[in-house]
């Protein structure tokens, strides 16, 4: 994660997950991630180094059983 002074200070994972899930249906295959940061006493949203697997199996959860992600699975 970057430096995390100008990112946006939410007040806890409810609200940060609420923008991060917003944001994440407008982009597939992201690694957007909230996090707690000791710095500021509040949940930040950052990229990490999520591994592709992850971010597909991420995606496969969010769009249900039936979705058209499965062939990228292997």
């Amino acid at each position: 994660m970057s430096n995390c002074n100008n990112k946006i200070k939410y007040r806890n994972f409810i609200e940060a997950n609420k923008k991060k899930n917003e944001m994440l249906r407008r982009q597939v295959f992201s690694t957007l991630v909230s996090y707690w940061c000791d710095k500021h006493n509040c949940v930040h949203l950052g990229h990490t180094n999520m591994s592709k697997r992850k971010v597909l199996e991420r995606e496969r959860n969010q769009l249900g059983e039936d979705n058209r992600f499965d062939f990228l699975n292997d």
